[in-house]
Formats: C-alpha cells, sequence, structure tokens
C-alpha cells in the first residue's frame, strides 16, 4: 500500500477530489467548487480538492493558474469558491505552485495526504478531467488516459491508476467525472484497488457530474453504505442533467470484474473458433452495437458490451455464441449495481463499453 498506518477515522466518508482543470475544462472545475460549496457543512463528511487551472480559459476567482489543495466549506455565493481562497486573500487554502496533476506521484501524493489528514471509515476519489478511455488520446502522444495537463503536457494512462490506487487504505469508490471511462479494459485496471467504480460508457457533458446533488445523501446521512452510494452518484446525475443531455451513467462492483473479465475471454474464443463462418454477421454485429465518443472517429471502437454480444447472439442463432455471450451478459449483471442512460444517441447501453476496432484502426496503434 501507501506505507504506514492511517491514523484512526475522524470522519464517515473522505471525498478526495483530484481536480485538473488545467485545461479547456477550467470554467467547469470553478463551477464544481461552487457546487460543491452548496452543501451543509458536515462533522462527519469533509471533501477535500486538489485543484489545477490554466491560463486563458477562467479569469474568475482571482484568476490563479497554477495548483491549490483546500477542504470544501460551504457559503451561498455561487461564483466565489471561498473554499480556495489563499491565506493572502483571507482563506486557508494551501497555495501548491503549478503541480504536474497529469503526474502518477503527484495525484497519488495528494490521496495519500488527504487520508492521512482527513482519516474516514470511507474514501471516494473522483479523477475530474478529459478521458479517452483504453485508446490513445491522441495517437502521437501515446498513453490511454486520463487527467491530462496541458501546462506540463502530461497525463496518467489507464494503467497508471493502480499504483495511483495503491495506498494505506482501500478505496470504496472510484468515480470518474471524465469521458468514456466506463470501459471493461478500464475497470479490470482497478480490480484490487476499490470496491465501486462509477463512470460514463459516453463523454459526461462539460459541466461533469452535479456535485451539489450526487454528494447530498452521503451528507445528509453519512452512514450511506458505499454501494447505495455508487447508486446515487449514477441516479442523481441522470434524474439533475438527464432533461438537457444524452447520458451514460454506472456502477460497478470490483469484486466481481474478475469473472466479468473471464466470460468476455471465454466469448471472444468463441468467435474466434466461428470467425470463418459467421466473419461478416460479427462485424454486422459489431457495426450495429451503440458506439460511443460522440461521433469522433479515433473513438469508433467504443461499442456497449452487450449490445454487441446480443447482436452475435441473434444475427449467428450459433450456439456456442449464444451460451458465452449469456455467461457475458451474466457475469456483467452480477457486477452491475445500478445503471442508466437516457438520450437517442446511446439507447441501448447497458452500462460498459469495449474496445471492438476494425482492421484498418487496429494496425495505426
Amino acid at each position: 500500500g501507501g506505507g504506514g498506518d492511517l491514523p484512526d477515522p475522524q470522519y464517515k466518508w473522505t471525498l478526495i477530489i483530484a481536480m485538473n482543470a488545467d485545461n479547456d475544462l477550467e470554467t467547469y472545475g470553478v463551477s464544481d467548487v461552487n457546487e460543491m460549496e452548496m452543501l451543509p457543512d458536515s462533522s462527519d463528511v469533509k471533501i477535500v480538492v486538489l485543484m489545477d487551472r490554466a491560463r486563458g480559459y477562467d479569469f474568475s476567482n482571482n484568476n490563479w493558474t497554477d495548483t491549490r489543495r483546500f477542504v470544501i466549506k460551504h457559503d451561498n455565493d455561487t461564483s466565489l469558491m471561498t473554499s480556495a481562497l489563499s491565506p493572502g486573500e483571507g482563506g486557508d487554502a494551501t497555495v501548491m505552485g503549478e503541480l504536474d496533476t497529469g503526474s502518477p506521484t503527484v495525484i497519488h501524493d495528494f490521496i495519500d495526504w488527504a487520508m492521512r489528514n482527513y482519516p474516514a471509515e470511507h474514501y471516494l476519489v473522483d479523477f475530474w478531467n478529459h478521458g479517452a478511455g483504453w485508446r490513445k488520446k491522441d495517437l502521437t502522444a501515446g498513453g490511454r488516459g486520463v487527467m491530462y495537463d496541458d501546462t506540463s503536457r502530461t497525463n496518467l494512462t489507464t494503467t497508471d491508476l493502480s499504483d495511483v490506487l495503491d495506498l494505506a487504505a482501500k478505496i470504496d469508490i472510484v468515480a470518474f467525472d471524465s469521458s468514456l471511462m466506463q470501459m471493461a479494459s478500464v475497470d479490470y485496471q482497478l480490480r484490487d484497488v476499490c470496491d465501486y467504480i462509477v463512470g460514463s460508457e459516453e463523454s459526461p457533458p462539460g459541466e461533469g457530474y452535479p456535485y451539489n446533488a450526487i454528494f447530498a445523501g452521503v451528507v445528509s446521512n453519512p452512514d450511506l453504505t458505499a454501494r447505495a452510494f455508487s447508486a446515487n452518484i449514477v441516479n442523481e446525475t441522470i434524474d439533475t442533467l438527464g432533461s438537457n443531455y444524452s447520458l451514460t451513467q454506472s456502477a460497478f462492483r470490483a469484486d466481481q470484474l474478475v469473472n466479468l473479465r473471464n466470460a468476455i475471454s471465454a466469448f471472444a474464443e468463441a468467435l474466434q473458433a466461428q470467425d470463418a463462418t459467421y466473419h461478416e454477421l460479427i462485424l454486422a454485429a459489431r457495426n450495429a452495437a451503440v458506439r460511443y465518443g460522440s461521433g469522433v472517429s479515433s473513438y469508433e471502437g467504443y461499442r456497449d458490451l452487450v449490445d454487441f454480444v446480443d447482436g452475435c447472439i441473434s444475427r449467428t442463432s450459433e450456439p456456442s455464441i449464444s451460451v458465452a455471450g449469456q455467461a457475458v451478459k451474466t457475469a456483467l449483471t452480477a457486477a452491475l449495481v445500478a445503471e442508466r442512460h437516457v438520450g437517442s444517441s446511446v439507447e441501448g447501453s447497458n452500462g460498459v463499453s469495449i474496445y471492438i476496432p476494425t482492421a484498418s484502426d487496429w494496425a495505426t496503434e
């Protein structure tokens, strides 16, 4: 783990927000901090934020552009980030200088600091940024990633996540306020470091999670279980923003991901065994499956897992494909805590996507 035992818990929940707004999402970061400040102060729930801002997007709140660490305090001003005021501005945020919030070490150290200073019975870690899922965001830059820091020109890769979250205590919930991260490959990477994973198959809107809504339940009832909290994030996001956007949200049990992985592998083997017979039908199932990435060609291979499985079963009527496909769906059902979606573009979503590239796309990797 992160080394050393943690102090005895002083809180029920500590919510740890790694907010990499050192990019074109900066304005939404300011809004989200203000949403968190709408929540009442709680002696049982602490919200700790590391916020890295950028130059040139949002000039409010004294236009600081480096990195600050602070605990959320309630205020009634929905434009002023009171919690982020430095000592020089009359607050008690810690000014950290320009940190690279795309660095695994920086993010790991922040989470470790939050756990040691705000030790709790339960922890949520929120990765707030752009996400690119399992595929490279930029094929020349490398890295299947999340947490893109424009000043440092860095990001975390999905394979960094298990190291970043190797801490002195297990995380109860990992939430991705980032695009495209709810993929089988990404979730599997986190199977040993947390209990629940919440995120989106599609790209969420820029404004991301409605923090005042998704955290209201745990602030009003600090005894909320991790499972119920993870479902709250899914439900409150859809209920609050669903009339404005196409949305996908789902929550998974990490302890079921090995079974899901094994079922997907067996299904892939069944497809390979029948490929000579059913190649065109399998391709048709892939092409018809719900896709994510808002039409961006580099994410064309991001397809809903169950929609693809169902398409293969119905098109081929091949018993071996049907049996293996049903096993995938059974494993997914066992792993799924909550899944909701809204909007015609994501109709047919089932909670987790998988990368199924075309042959030509794979050749460019």
